[in-house]
């Protein structure tokens, strides 16, 4: 019986020590999510632990990042929107925390096989769910009346993504025989506890999205294992489907019938109003805000912050008493107030690249490690259009999404298992 995690290759010197580092990050990215008086510290073991790798490593690290500098635009868009900020000391210290945020994603993948980066990722998220369910709490909802499990969360949602996120690399970790009996064994554990927990949170976005993303782990790993008629084939069967399930949609989209069914899906199966919980209000206060500076944006987290009466409005109308980490509910709209349409167009491509280069991997290397890193990809991309995980420093969401993206560009190259 092997005691480290298999993936970890011999020919990186550094794996052991990288593998430390994402798992004791993640842990430390979830301390820091919690919002209480330990976030700091949460973000400096973060930081702590990946210095301890870049120091290891040497100066061949800028190596690692330079094969992809694209990946950086967005945080170097992100620090560069101090010149135009409302509040630049706020824009300056939240754009160098996305910018090591990022970095430290894409030195993961640089320095860990995909194998070994879900056995660590799926253990820094099993420490999470003990605490949640060692420390958690419920809180009253003000708008649903009910009240979800949000653990050591300051809201129900985080609780809901980072359970989300146990489900798919804890199905990848248990399902793969070719992990280590602990890490199967982790995994199925890891697997059965964030399944009630992820219910508890009451997310029906979150619920939604992670079957999705078990769709997309097991249809990935499919097509990757077919040969490539079979894949045409598949593809033609796709689309024989989906041309008359289409025209369908349009047809009761021109009789109004969609719309019917789309509202007593929201009030009905979601449980949530026609505004879907205040979200598409926050929207229309968003686009107001667009339009006073539609390129650029208002400066990287310049909007959120104590002392501009738009944001202290909308705390007192969504009931925010401790007038912070609030959001507009949609990665593109958030981004696109804060750093523009340049801005929400690089989060639009990071989000999609992230699709297309997981899936073009998963189908050069069909196993459940590749496929993982498709399905989060996937559950990025469909909590995109109603949350915001993938763009704030010191966030779970963000460091997978620069990560995935890192991991999806390795296709081709030799594998490092």
């Amino acid at each position: 019986m092997r005691d480290t995690p298999p993936a970890l290759s011999p020919a990186s010197a550094h794996a052991s020590l990288a593998w430390i580092a994402v798992a004791g990050g993640c842990v430390g990215i979830l301390v820091s999510s919690t919002g209480s008086i330990m976030a700091a510290a949460g973000a400096a073991l973060f930081l702590a632990l990946w210095a301890l790798v870049i120091g290891a490593k040497g100066p061949g690290i800028l190596s690692l990042w330079m094969r992809q500098p694209w990946l950086l635009t967005l945080p170097l868009l992100a620090l560069v929107s101090v010149a135009w900020s409302a509040y630049p000391s706020a824009s300056a210290r939240a754009g160098a925390q996305l910018l090591l945020t990022t970095m430290m994603g894409v030195l993961a993948a640089r320095l860990l096989p995909p194998r070994a980066f879900v056995s660590a990722v799926v253990t820094s998220l099993a420490v999470g769910a003990l605490l949640c369910l060692a420390l958690g709490r419920y809180v009253l909802d003000p708008f649903t009346g009910t009240a979800p499990f949000v653990g050591i969360f300051a809201a129900k949602n985080s609780m809901a993504f980072f359970m989300a996120l146990l489900v798919i690399f804890g199905a990848a970790a248990a399902l793969d025989w070719a992990q280590s009996f602990r890490v199967r064994l982790l995994g199925s554990a890891a697997l059965l506890l964030a399944l009630p927990l992820l219910v508890m949170a009451r997310s029906a976005g979150a619920l939604v999205t992670t079957v999705l993303a078990l769709c997309m782990l097991v249809g990935g790993l499919m097509l990757g294992r077919m040969r490539r008629a079979e894949r045409g084939m598949a593809a033609v069967g796709g689309l024989l489907v989906a041309i008359p399930f289409l025209l369908l949609l349009a047809m009761l989209a021109l009789s109004g019938t969609l719309g019917e069914v789309a509202r007593d899906f929201i009030i009905r199966v979601l449980g949530k109003d026609l505004t879907l919980t205040g979200r598409t209000d926050l929207w229309a206060h968003a686009w107001v805000q667009i339009a006073r500076a539609p390129w650029l944006g208002q400066g990287y987290q310049a909007f959120w912050q104590q002392g501009n009466p738009w944001a202290e409005g909308l705390w007192r109308q969504f009931h925010i008493t401790g007038r912070s980490g609030f959001h507009f509910h949609n990665t593109f709209i958030d981004t696109a107030v804060t750093l523009g349409v340049v801005g929400a167009a690089c989060i639009a491509w990071l989000l999609l690249m992230g699709v297309f280069r997981t899936l073009r991997r998963v189908l050069a290397e069909p196993d459940f490690a590749t496929a993982s890193l498709f399905a989060t990809a996937t559950c990025l991309l469909a909590r995109a259009f109603v949350e915001v995980d993938t763009t704030y420093p010191f966030a779970i969401g963000t460091f997978l999404l620069f990560a995935i993206n890192a991991y999806g560009q390795e296709t081709g190259l030799p594998t490092r298992r």
